[in-house]
């Protein structure tokens, strides 16, 4: 993962190709790098799955560094390999939400007092 800052943006991007006049931004969602790691990392994973994570070609002109995303980098990667778990345990919750609230009862598990 690389760190592309612009004149007016900075973007979080997977991969990133230069040219002699352009710069590809692969997989990218523009970020703000005064966040926490943690911060940037999650809203890089939200951005994928919201569909916000695009491709973007650049001017080289309007490109002012490149660098490698050592901190953030791992901890998207991390949440990308939980994402799945994570979005079962949701439907799970809310389809056990649902079906309790469709049978009239309340979830007696927090409220057991026998």
């Amino acid at each position: 993962m690389k760190i592309v800052e612009t004149v007016k943006k900075t973007y979080l991007a997977a991969d990133v190709e230069e040219t002699d006049a352009t710069t590809k931004l692969k997989g990218a969602v523009v970020v703000d790098t005064e966040e926490a790691d943690e911060v940037v990392a999650r809203n890089y994973v939200r951005g994928t799955l919201l569909g916000k994570v695009v491709n973007v070609t650049l001017k080289n002109a309007n490109v002012e560094s490149v660098q490698d995303a050592d901190e953030v980098g791992p901890l998207v990667e991390l949440m990308m390999k939980y994402l799945p778990l994570a979005e079962k345990n949701a439907k799970a919750n809310s389809v056990l939400a649902e079906l309790d609230a469709l049978m009239g009862g309340k979830n007696t598990s927090d409220d057991d007092e026998s």
